[in-house]
């Protein structure tokens, strides 16, 4: 959107100042039901094992903990949907390796290293690199079959006899990602042995998908695709279907481009059902989907109520995206009355940007300004959101702040004359210009 548009869409909102509609929150209550009734036992049982493993105390108790965090857990018998600790759980992998034996330390290590990659930043990442190489001087089976499937050589210091070795345990263990690596080592040397353990991979992975969600998730995919294997259409759906119904959200999200894709496999009313089940299960693809189908691309019919409902399980969680979206349905009033009474709380939660880079903050000052907000609402938490921004982008996000406060002037607020005459003269007559060319434009 150039300034132009922006400039004469606030203009047009001007008329709004002070104006506010109330209409009581809504909440699905189909879904609702469905998930206060699956979480309350899942979130009893969660609660136990952490109980249970803080009070044991010892570094495996702590990696184990540790791991349960980074993949999130419940913190409401009321909501499926898990939220990570990362800061919980960087801190209890640093007291279990300062204590941990050999193997406690290699687990404790290769799990960090999913902290560091879930951070994401460029020291994170660094430091996640430098894990894997101590890893694999380590001889740490699985690091080695993650460098061998993705088909990158072995680092120097770790021979291809050494790789063997430290695999064939899991081998015999049944892993099979371990197996896989072996047969791709073994390829040249040994193709007779290669083949077999290929064979035996995708047995043991077939195998592990009554214990395994992922593990059925992948087959799932693998005949639908006919990766590896012949494709089976069929199959591939019931495996998604029941890695969905378990918590998956990458099986929901495959569930959910097969009906966007038209396939008659599928009965959409029936796949609506899978995913308000995967929703109860914890998938969080299956809120996505529920908000997603709202208000951009209806297909299952999932009406306002589902869709605030399941933003709301989404925003427990931490999710600034859904904190956005659930603002724009409340201020714009999709599918039913704009609620600003309920979308105030939600935006001071959102310009609440304590440590965010800049870019964040701009990006969801930007957003927020999109949503035509009265002027009242932009001069109280937008416009000193844009004077927060400092270095890059200064002269934009200043811009932006100054132009609220001419449109603020314009309405006859009178906490927006701040502004020196001239620079508040010149912004009223871009402001009058950008609305008048966007009336002809009409």
């Amino acid at each position: 959107m150039n300034r132009s548009q922006s400039l004469a869409r606030i203009l047009s909102h001007l008329a709004l100042v002070g104006a506010l509609s109330w209409s009581p929150t809504l909440v699905g209550q189909e879904l609702s039901a469905r998930v206060s009734a699956a979480t309350a036992e899942r979130y009893e049982t969660e609660a136990d094992q952490i109980y249970a493993l803080e009070l044991q105390g010892d570094p495996a108790s702590k990696v184990e903990l540790a791991r349960m965090l980074i993949r999130g857990v419940l913190t409401s018998p009321d909501n499926p949907l898990p939220r990570p600790d990362l800061d919980r759980a960087a801190q209890l992998l640093e007291e279990a390796i300062a204590g941990a034996d050999a193997q406690t330390l290699q687990k404790a290590l290769s799990i960090k290293s999913d902290l560091l990659g879930k951070r994401g930043t460029p020291e994170a990442l660094a430091e996640r690199d430098a894990i894997g190489k101590r890893l694999l001087e380590l001889g740490y089976a699985p690091a080695i079959a993650d460098l061998v499937i993705a088909g990158a050589p072995l680092p120097m210091g770790l021979s291809q006899a050494a790789a063997i070795a430290a695999l064939e345990p899991k081998v015999l263990a049944g892993d099979a990602k371990a197996t896989q690596a072996l047969s791709l080592l073994l390829a040249k040397s040994d193709p007779q042995r290669s083949a077999a353990l290929a064979a035996q991979a995708t047995m043991l992975g077939m195998s592990s998908t009554g214990d395994s969600v992922k593990a059925t998730t992948d087959l799932g995919r693998r005949y639908l695709d006919g990766t590896d294997m012949p494709a089976d259409r069929i199959e591939g759906l019931r495996l998604l279907e029941a890695a969905a119904l378990k918590g998956s959200g990458t099986a929901v999200d495959r569930l959910d481009d097969e009906v966007r894709s038209g396939t008659s496999e599928l009965d959409v009313a029936h796949v609506r059902e899978v995913i308000m089940a995967a929703l109860a299960a914890g998938a969080s693809d299956a809120a996505d989907i529920i908000a997603r189908d709202f208000s951009d691309a209806p297909v299952y019919g999932f009406s306002r109520e589902d869709a605030l409902y399941a933003l709301a399980l989404l925003r427990e969680t931490g999710d600034r995206e859904a904190l956005l979206r659930s603002v724009q349905i409340y201020a714009s009033g999709v599918g039913g009355a704009p609620d600003l009474e309920a979308a105030i709380p939600l935006i001071e939660q959102l310009v609440d940007m304590r440590g965010q880079p800049r870019e964040e903050v701009m990006r969801v000052a930007l957003k927020l300004e999109a949503m035509n907000l009265p002027i009242t609402l932009g001069l109280k938490y937008l416009e000193p959101m844009f004077r927060s921004i400092g270095g890059e982008g200064e002269d934009e996000a200043n811009y932006q702040a100054d132009r609220l406060l001419a449109a603020g002037y314009e309405a006859g607020i009178p906490s927006a004359r701040s502004l020196s005459k001239e620079r508040r003269d010149a912004l009223l007559a871009e402001l009058r210009a950008a609305g008048a060319a966007g009336m002809c434009a009409r």
